[in-house]
């Protein structure tokens, strides 16, 4: 969502950091809070009684405050955080992750485009231990109804700190529920959400570290807490029983696999025992067959993985040499031709319109789309007032555009509001002249969606002299920053080997299980979407 309102100048922001146990990771938090665009006005530490030594750390930084308190839990550290703060708006930063520079600003920005909002919140991703990326940007709208996406669905918005919070109502509200020991961000989020729809600024504020004392891994005990989270929204709100109803019906189903697969490895350390065996069946029957089963199977490979080296060899996880069926597969000419059109929908056309679907948010204004305006209807809806669309040719009489993207006068300066292009740039070779033109179309905050071709057929019939590139995020990371500035640069990428190779095969969308189309595995980059967005001027 482009933002373009100027916050006054009375909107302030605290940065509230917890920790309990976690000095080793608490100075890259502060360090993060401190390195931001706009400075925030307060960072209080609270030391939820840590048996470590917190102080010693923040001792290093003069201008934080740290208070300790005896170990109260996560919910009581951050209300204790939230009575100290006298800023308008307060974000929560758990000392294991880190905000990224523009989270104060984005903060600010977002609440100042929606007064209504309660809250605001953005994208993050995960790193590993040691802080190195470990995923893609994630950032996921609410719809129309975001109270209800959060019942039924569960948590959309994912990390915490990327959640600004206006603090009068936030206080008003009680603060976090300090009887839950976990999902107390969700518990807010949907009495917020129940009396003020969120606002999605959708920018990359927060990094979640992902390391084997994160809370989320015990699965049965995030189960439970979600469970009574939407027990808890039942009795607020009796006309949403059915929707919770469901809600936990789909935390179940997610769980579940996790929940079996834990068990079966406890029953691998100290034998069998009734408790595990049920939780096994519980996790069987939570979930479809086809869910189950992929679930069994990785349960299996993992609990193999944990036995000695000989017996690894013996049950053999992965087809041992020579005994590799290719079945259909097994041909040199692909099962079908036309990057799967021949069949039905393409499997590259599901990932596009996730990505376009992911963004709706920014398809707005004035638009402009390659090719066609099929996209900008399906996911701008109402939210567009003008559509346009650029041919290379006038083959297209509904082309309000005609032309070479790479030509500088062939669009005006400043105009769109959003710019729309799939599966083209592979078409043109002068790409470094093409974003800076595009670039230059885009209004001031407007944004530039697009995706490209990774790993792909080459069309040898409609361009067989003109397709010149394939894309990793990488190579379309550094195109993009010499224009546009790199914090306001997301990339999405989506692809593993299975979706690779059926639709390198030709397969369309119909023919093969979604859920094998859902991992993202980066050695298997197949579609690459990026977002970018032309700053405001100043």
């Amino acid at each position: 969502m482009s933002l373009t309102v100027k916050p006054p100048e009375g909107m302030t922001v605290a940065i509230v950091i917890t920790v309990y146990n976690q000095a080793h990771f608490l100075a890259d938090a502060i360090m993060s809070a401190l390195r931001q665009t706009v400075a925030a006005a307060e960072i209080i530490i609270i030391d939820d009684g840590s048996a470590d030594d917190p102080a010693a750390v923040a001792a290093h930084f003069p201008s934080v405050r740290l208070v300790r308190q005896a170990n109260a839990g996560l919910s009581a550290a951050r209300n204790a955080g939230l009575r100290l703060v006298t800023s308008t708006i307060v974000i929560f930063l758990d000392a294991d992750d880190r905000l990224t520079p523009l989270a104060v600003q984005a903060a600010r920005e977002g609440l100042a485009e929606n007064p209504a909002a309660l809250m605001t919140y953005g994208g993050y991703r995960v790193i590993g231990p040691d802080g190195s990326p470990a995923s893609e940007i994630w950032c996921e709208a609410l719809g129309a109804d975001p109270y209800r996406t959060l019942v039924t669905r569960g948590n959309l918005i994912g990390m915490h700190a990327t959640v600004a919070y206006r603090s009068a109502p936030l206080r008003e509200i009680g603060g976090f529920d300090e009887e839950l020991r976990a999902c107390e961000d969700l518990d807010v989020y949907l009495r917020l959400s129940s009396m003020a729809a969120p606002q999605r600024h959708g920018r990359f504020v927060a990094e979640y570290r992902h390391h084997s004392d994160n809370m989320s891994r015990d699965k049965r005990f995030m189960m439970a807490s979600v469970r009574r989270v939407y027990e808890k929204q039942a009795m607020a709100h009796p006309e949403m029983r059915s929707a919770a109803e469901a809600g936990i019906s789909t935390i179940a189903r997610k769980y579940a696999p996790e929940i079996g697969m834990q068990a079966a490895l406890r029953m691998l350390r100290t034998g069998l025992n009734g408790h595990d065996t049920g939780l096994v069946l519980q996790s069987i029957r939570g979930v479809p067959f086809a869910v189950g089963a992929l679930a069994l199977r990785r349960m299996a490979i993992r609990i193999i993985r944990r036995l000695p080296a000989p017996v690894q060899r013996l049950v053999g996880v992965r087809p041992a040499l020579g005994k590799v069926n290719f079945g259909d597969f097994h041909g040199t000419e692909p099962i079908g031709g036309n990057f799967g059109y021949d069949r039905g929908l393409p499997i590259d056309r599901h990932y596009i319109e996730q990505f376009l679907g992911s963004n709706a948010d920014a398809i707005k204004g004035r638009v402009l789309e390659i090719g066609d305006n099929e996209y900008t209807l399906k996911f701008g809806r109402d939210q567009v007032t003008k559509s346009d669309i650029l041919h290379y040719t006038a083959v297209n009489p509904k082309a309000t555009f005609v032309g070479d993207l790479a030509d500088p006068n062939l669009l005006p300066a400043g105009a769109f509001d959003c710019i729309i292009i799939t599966q083209t740039l592979q078409f043109l070779f002068d790409l470094a002249t093409t974003f800076r033109n595009i670039h230059n179309a885009l209004a001031p905050g407007g944004v530039f969606l697009c995706t490209v071709p990774g790993i792909t057929s080459v069309d040898p019939w409609e361009w067989p002299d003109s397709w010149y590139w394939s894309f990793t995020d990488s190579a379309m990371r550094r195109l993009l920053k010499a224009d546009f500035h790199p914090d306001e640069i997301s990339i999405q990428n989506y692809g593993n080997v299975f979706a690779s190779v059926a639709f390198l095969e030709g397969l369309a969308l119909d023919e093969v299980p979604l859920a094998k189309l859902a991992p993202y595995d980066p050695r298997f980059p197949m579609i690459i979407g990026t977002r970018s967005r032309r700053r405001p001027s100043a």
